[in-house]
């Protein structure tokens, strides 16, 4: 004996499933099922990575010149002493050369805040590197108020000499900045202040290059 079956429809589909069935999702045309899309990896520019890792050199800089800097003070401040007492001048002259030396070669509060603010700097070249669009504007800040910190210390260390000149002029003697500072500080500092100025610059170039701004604008997976 035969069983009316029920009529289908569509694709195939009962539109009625019998009881304990699941309804029936809606047909596809052709056959074909959509896929969810597959995360498309985007490729860093050559300008972030560039930029990461000249960040990531920043803090190596800051700690040799922070090094070199302990390693000069004591000594320079034991010469200038030495040399002013040597040619009679008076305590005012060389209170305000010691006054003077602190400031241009920077003692502890300054060393500390410069560690700190290049070991920033390094850790924001990591977010960089995947693509953390705040860690860019961070960045921006951070190096914005890096290089201005440079700058000021390249002049403060220039009116330095200025200064000590000028007291070598009062106390009337010549002195020698040889005899007073290691000759490789001088030469040393004002390399690694201007590449620290360099790297700064670059780094905010290469960041807001179009290339770079697509790859922080990015849809992430």
């Amino acid at each position: 004996m035969a069983y009316p079956q029920p009529p289908y429809q569509g694709s195939g589909y009962p539109q009625h499933p019998g009881p304990g069935y699941p309804p029936p999702g809606p047909p596809y045309p052709w056959g074909v099922h959509p896929q969810a899309p597959y995360p498309v990896a985007v490729r860093r520019p050559a300008a972030v990575t560039t930029a990461a890792m000249l960040m990531l050199a920043v803090p190596v800089l800051s700690v040799i010149g922070y090094a070199a800097t302990l390693a000069a003070t004591n000594a320079m401040r034991a010469n200038l002493r030495r040399t002013f007492e040597d040619v009679g001048a008076s305590g005012d002259v060389i209170d305000q050369a010691m006054s003077q030396s602190s400031l241009a070669l920077g003692h502890s509060i300054t060393g500390v805040i410069s560690l700190i603010l290049a070991l920033t700097i390094g850790a924001l070249a990591l977010f960089n590197l995947n693509g953390a669009n705040g860690a860019r504007i961070t960045t921006w800040v951070v190096l914005g108020l890096a290089l201005v910190m440079s700058v000021c210390a390249l002049g403060t260390l220039m009116s330095f000499e200025s200064t000590l000149s000028q007291l070598s002029a009062t106390a009337g003697s010549d002195l020698d900045m040889g005899n007073i500072l290691p000759g490789w500080y001088l030469p040393g500092t004002y390399a690694l202040g201007t590449l620290s100025v360099l790297i700064y610059a670059a780094v905010i170039i290469l960041l807001a290059l179009p290339t770079s701004s697509a790859y922080f604008r990015r849809r992430r997976p």
